[in-house]
């Protein structure tokens, strides 16, 4: 049943339908389920209950040998990285298609793995995962190369070319849109993938391994290994034969990735980790109610387990009050905790017990670590989330990719100026944090000064949080690197540009940038791979 169809079921329809899910739970490796190699299993939990959906395969290094061998034998036989690019990009509008009409099954799976609420799933991440896959199959035929101007006695031409085996390991907040952010520009470039997902969320993962088969997927081309991170994810990044890792979750597990890289192949490594990000309200906004609203969604949206989560406001002191009132009045209207499998719930359960128990510890954190007595009165608290009003403990949160609805409200004229500098600089030295500007003024937003002092710039792409494909709002420092969805000069983020020049009807080969924010080659594409069109390496004279 697509998404249309499914945004008539009621709640009880909805349970009805958990009741009777059979999820698929064994290990997707060269086009066929399998148990792990092992045998082991583990149980993944519905949040809002705590009972077990389904003992799911636990794969480990084993499987992830058996899943890199599948990619790497498709990969060189060139059944999809030699494909034709209108062949290749019609299987993938097929994939997408396949997404969309069994959007009821993505929304249950993902709904009873990590809590989000079913009309969340249906009305925003089932549609978005399958324009990720037709977005990036529209761009397959736009991959091409360029001659550039030469000697008249001398050819040089540049060709993109895909990587080969790309590891892809994915987060529990977004299980079925991070993987088709993922998988879709890998697949788009021509290479071929292993898919983790996180423990906590496998099962949506699997039904989209078995879907880009019905697609007409060749068999290895995307392969899926459910299992912990310390044992699959970490075999799947020190794999010698897979040539690119891309990964989604915390910033200590992000910094392990490149160190794994370094310990086996040196393999490319793309990250996108966790931040904490700052939301300013300037006293002249002339739209309050909203800047209320996104300071709100920022926040709870997603049950506040996001990593780019608006989870501090700074807000000056003359509005402070009023825009105080009205988030909490908005916060009431807009986020209502609930069955997540009820249409009407906008917020559903954290994902874990133990993730429940954290975000708590925080907030007593905050409760004890105020520094003013004023502000120890005028705390405030909304709907069973909270609203830290000038706390500084709390502060320690954004040591960690820790989600949680809970935000930290301060004003301007709680620190001084050079105080507020250097508590920014030491934020940025861990995290490098984002700001979001909500005065909604695009030339105070631009203003250089605001620009210079957070090194990120305050546009209005941070106010409004786009999720299209063609807007990235990068990453720094600890945040992580490398592009993740956006077309970006003529080719996804999934490719090398290799130059070669023919002088003398000699062939010399030479790797051109590899740096893909800077104009280079898409971070996607390989180191050079001789097509074996071109005969191979140029042999020495």
């Amino acid at each position: 049943m697509g998404t249309s169809a499914a945004t008539t079921i009621d709640t009880a329809g909805w349970h009805k339908l958990a009741d009777n899910l059979k999820p698929e739970t064994r290990c997707f490796i060269d086009g066929d389920f399998v148990a792990a190699e092992k045998g082991g299993t583990f149980e993944t939990l519905n949040p809002a209950t705590g009972d077990a959906i389904a003992e799911v395969a636990r794969g480990t290094a084993e499987d992830i040998d058996a899943a890199v061998a599948a990619a790497r034998r498709a990969f060189k036989s060139g059944v999809w990285s030699r494909m034709a690019p209108r062949k290749r990009m019609n299987v993938l509008y097929r994939y997408a298609q396949r997404i969309a009409e069994h959007g009821r099954e993505f929304a249950l799976l993902d709904t009873l793995d990590m809590g989000k609420p079913i009309s969340e799933m249906i009305n925003s991440d089932v549609p978005s995962a399958a324009q990720t896959l037709q977005f990036f199959a529209e761009t397959i035929d736009k991959l091409d190369g360029m001659v550039t101007n030469t000697a008249s006695s001398a050819l040089h031409y540049i060709l993109r070319q895909p990587l080969g085996v790309v590891g892809c390991i994915v987060p529990w907040n977004y299980p079925l849109m991070m993987a088709a952010w993922k998988i879709a520009p890998a697949l788009a470039a021509g290479n071929t993938v292993v898919l983790k997902p996180a423990e906590q969320s496998p099962l949506s993962a699997l039904l989209l391994a078995q879907l880009f088969i019905e697609a007409g997927g060749p068999p290895g081309v995307l392969n899926v290994v459910p299992g912990l991170g310390e044992e699959a994810g970490r075999a799947l990044a020190l794999h010698n034969d897979v040539d690119k890792i891309g990964f989604t979750g915390s910033v200590e597990v992000g910094k392990l990735m490149m160190v794994y890289a370094g310990q086996s192949n040196m393999k490319r490594v793309t990250t996108e980790c966790g931040g904490k990000t700052p939301q300013i309200v300037l006293g002249d906004v002339p739209d309050l109610d909203t800047a209320v609203q996104y300071a709100v969604d920022g926040i709870y949206g997603n049950q506040g387990e996001v990593c780019n989560a608006g989870s501090r406001l700074l807000v000056e002191q003359k509005i402070l009050d009023e825009f105080t009132e009205r988030f909490r009045e908005k916060s009431k209207a807009a986020f209502a905790p609930g069955d997540p499998l009820d249409p009407a719930t906008t917020m559903g359960p954290l994902v874990t017990a133990e993730h429940q128990q954290r975000v708590l510890g925080y907030v007593e954190i905050g409760k004890q670590g105020w520094r003013h007595p004023r502000l120890r009165r005028r705390c405030a608290v909304g709907l069973r989330a909270r609203l830290l009003r000038g706390a500084d403990a709390v502060h320690r949160r954004e040591q960690r990719h820790a989600h949680r609805p809970g935000g930290n409200l301060r004003t301007r004229r709680e620190h001084p100026a050079g105080a507020r500098r250097r508590r920014c600089d030491c934020d940025r030295e861990r995290l490098d944090l984002r700001p979001r500007g909500l005065d909604l003024d695009i030339r105070r937003e631009h203003r250089p000064p605001l620009r210079a002092r957070h090194r990120s710039g305050c546009g209005l792409d941070q106010l409004l949080r786009p999720r299209g494909h063609d807007v990235d709002l990068g990453w720094l420092q600890a945040v992580g690197h490398g592009a993740r969805q956006v077309l970006r000069g003529a080719a996804p983020p999934h490719a090398d540009q290799v130059g070669v020049v023919a002088p003398r009807r000699r062939l010399i080969a030479e790797t051109l940038s590899s740096g893909f924010a800077n104009g280079g080659a898409p971070p996607h594409e390989s180191a050079i791979r001789w097509p074996d069109r071109l005969g191979g390496p140029p042999k020495a004279p």
